[in-house]
């Protein structure tokens, strides 16, 4: 239960008749009391703006007086960042080689079994690139590898629908 002061802010109820409690010194009327679904309780006094902004990481923590304390803030980085640009060239790359397979693929069994073979090989490119070279790379040739997988995979069960399986 909060009431309105005659000073504009806000006050718990009967503040000005009650005393404050021995031991306690009163409340300032900037304070903020415990909202009414809360339960009673004290009221809570406001939280002061910070007199500074907080250090960038890799500088330390400044001490009341100026003079820094304790080591600098860490500074966390990625070793082996992804780049979006490796990304899209990994994804370029696989895209020409599953065209590749693809064009000389002669009918739709020979495209189930070559998009096999290229996915396999692209998936080995793309764990030797993730192990030695760019992860960036890796990572777009994983996943395009995997979607022309995919698209080989609803060839052959379209096909397998219609009366023929492809693979064997």
């Amino acid at each position: 239960m909060v009431e309105r002061s005659e000073a504009g802010g806000w006050a718990p109820p009967d503040a000005g008749s009650r005393p404050a409690p021995p031991g306690r010194p009163p409340l300032p009327p900037t304070a903020v009391p415990v909202s009414p679904g809360w339960g009673s309780g004290p009221p809570v006094q406001p939280v002061p703006p910070l007199a500074r902004p907080w250090p960038s990481p890799g500088m330390p923590w400044p001490r009341s007086g100026g003079v820094p304390i304790g080591p600098a803030r860490p500074v966390y980085r990625e070793p082996h960042p992804i780049r979006t640009g490796a990304v899209w060239a990994g994804i370029g790359s696989t895209v020409v080689w599953f065209g590749m397979f693809a064009a000389i693929s002669w009918s739709a069994r020979a495209y189930g079994w070559l998009a096999v073979v290229a996915a396999v090989l692209a998936l080995l490119a793309a764990v030797a690139l993730g192990r030695f070279g760019d992860r960036g790379v890796a990572v777009g040739v994983a996943g395009t590898a995997g979607l022309g997988l995919g698209i080989a995979g609803i060839i052959v069960v379209a096909n397998a629908f219609a009366g023929t399986w492809l693979l064997w």
